[in-house]
Order: structure tokens, then sequence, then C-alpha cells
């Protein structure tokens, strides 16, 4: 950009906003200052800014590098405005927008049941858009192994063709075994990464990085998927900041703190849509010749097992002893 030597911090805040295609609004939003400040400093009845302040701004304005250190300089009086625009870009190209990420993990081609948890999202879209697109955010919730992040990761891919700005998948790990739950920050520092910058680009702390990343993906339509949350405080700094975006959280806790936050909570898959599953795994058993005949000896193994019988990781391993024994004949003939 050419170098404009007349220009004022006001006109520097304007110009950057405006390429970045923000309202006021939603940089303030983004930055995680009031709408009122941004406005004054745009209309110049602040001639500066706090240290901090400005360097949310910069972060949410998705300025790295020199531009960001002139900006705050520029910010505080300290430097000219004009100097930001003559340092060039500070931030690769498409920093002001969300790179059409797609990290969701394959879906389930056998996944059975949950039409009613299904249905309820599928209807998030109609009310986000008669909501005037806010952030919708939707907390899935139940016992370990019931088929949490097989249900979200199921109805993520549902959903995705109406996020085309990006579909995220971040996996949080609370109880993983061996380790430790991810942190804010490097939660942050992974989602910045996933959405095209470069490490350096990537400020230090907490709150530097949650105006980066709401910055990055603000006025964008995104669907973010959290898997196996801690609880809410883990949760809040990932949250995108503006509208039109959809947030899936799995979690073994109620995320009630969370605001706005629609609850789902799966319940273990009644006996029925449990042996259609079970059936689904050894339906293509060279053996089976009598379709009636399996049916029966499936819903049998899963009233059997009752509650155990789910579709998540303690359903998997359930799924596996049924297997082998329905597709092994001589142990099915010794069972039966």
């Amino acid at each position: 950009m050419a170098e404009q030597p007349g220009l004022g911090f006001a006109g520097l805040l304007r110009r950057l906003r405006a390429e970045a295609g923000l309202t006021q609004e939603e940089l303030a939003e983004a930055a995680g200052v009031s709408p009122r400040s941004v406005s004054d400093l745009e209309r110049g009845i602040h001639r500066t800014a706090h240290k901090d302040t400005a360097v949310l701004l910069a972060g949410a304005l998705g300025l790295a590098g020199p531009s960001q250190a002139l900006f705050v300089a520029a910010a505080r009086g300290r430097g000219p405005a004009a100097g930001v625009l003559a340092a060039g870009p500070g931030h690769p190209p498409g920093a002001f927008q969300a790179a059409a990420t797609r990290t969701l993990p394959r879906d389930n081609a056998s996944f059975t049941g949950r039409q009613g948890e299904l249905g309820h999202l599928m209807g998030t879209l109609a009310a986000m858009a008669a909501d005037g697109g806010v952030v919708g955010i939707h907390a899935i919730g139940g016992m370990a192994g019931v088929g949490k992040t097989t249900f979200a990761v199921h109805a993520a891919h549902r959903l995705a063709g109406s996020f085309p700005d990006g579909q995220f998948f971040l996996p949080l790990h609370a109880h993983t075994p061996g380790q430790r739950p991810v942190g804010p920050a490097d939660a942050l520092a992974s989602l910045l990464l996933t959405a095209g910058l470069a490490p350096q680009q990537i400020p230090p702390g907490v709150e530097a990085r949650a105006a980066r990343w709401r910055g990055q993906v603000a006025g964008k339509k995104i669907l973010l998927l959290l898997d196996d949350a801690v609880g809410h405080e883990q949760v809040r700094p990932l949250l995108p900041g503006t509208a039109g975006s959809l947030v899936l959280v799995t979690s073994r806790r109620r995320l009630t703190a969370l605001e706005d936050t629609a609850v789902i909570s799966l319940d273990v898959l009644p006996a029925g849509e449990a042996a259609i599953l079970a059936f689904g795994q050894v339906k293509d058993a060279p053996w089976v010749v009598d379709g009636q005949l399996a049916v029966r000896k499936v819903c049998t193994l899963a009233l059997s097992f009752d509650h155990r019988l789910v579709d998540g990781d303690l359903g998997s391993a359930v799924l596996r002893d049924v297997g082998a024994m329905l597709t092994d004949p001589l142990r099915m003939l010794a069972w039966s």
C-alpha cells in the first residue's frame, strides 16, 4: 500500500476494519472490547488507546509481526499511522477469512438411531436464520461410552454443507488415558494453525489468542466440533464471536454455564436400535443364510447385554464380542 502521511489512527482503524469486512460491532466482539470503544477511536474522540486494547484490536484485524507492532505504536500515539500501511501485509493471504478447513473425522457409515436428536440439530439451521444467524451452541452430554463423539461427528457431516467456510474438529482430551486435558491457550493455538496462520503469527496468552481466533472467523460460517470437553472454562475462549457459526461440544458434564447453549443428553440405545446396529456388523457373514433367524439371535443377545449394548467405546467392545460369536459358525452353534 502507498504511504499516506496525513493518515491518523482513526482513519487507519476504519480502513483496516473495512478491509477485514467487519462492522464496528463485529470488530468489537472479535477483539473483546466495547463497540463504544471502537466507535470513539474511529471518530477521533479518543486519539489514543490503551496498549491492551491496541493489542486486542490488532489481533482481531489479523495483524502480525512488524505491522502489529506499528499498529500498537500508532494506537498509543507513539508512531505514524501511515507506517502500518507502508509496512505492507503483516498477514498471509486470506488472513481475514477462515481457510476452508475440513478436519472432521470420518463419518460412521453404519450409524444407527438417534433420529430424534438428529432432527433437533437439523432444525438448528432454521432457528439460527430466524434469530438473525446467532452463534448456535449445542452441548452433547451423556455417560462414558454412550456414543457422544459418534453422534456429533455424524451430525457435523450432515450439517457441513451449510458451513462452507470451514469445519473444525478439536479433541480436548478431558478423559484420554495418559494425556492431560488441552488448555485453552493450546487449543486456540491449534485452531489458529489449522485455520492457516503461521506459528510466529500466534500471539501469546489466552486473551490475545482468543481475540485473534474471533477475528479470524468473524463474519464467516464455520462449524466447530469440540470433543470431550472438561467444562465451560475450557470451551468459552474457543467460541466464535460473530453470528453465523455452529458449535458442537461433547462432554460428560452438563455445560449449562455456557450462555445460550442447547443441551442434548444421549442415553443408551433402545434394544431395537442396538439390535439393528449389532446385525449391521454381521449381516454379510457368509454363513448368514436365514436373515430372520440371525435377527432373532442378535435381538436376544442385545437384550441379554441390556444397557451395556451402546454405540460408543463400550458398545464397540461389546459388539466385537457379539460379532466374533456370530461370525464364527462353530461358536454360534455352541451358543444356540
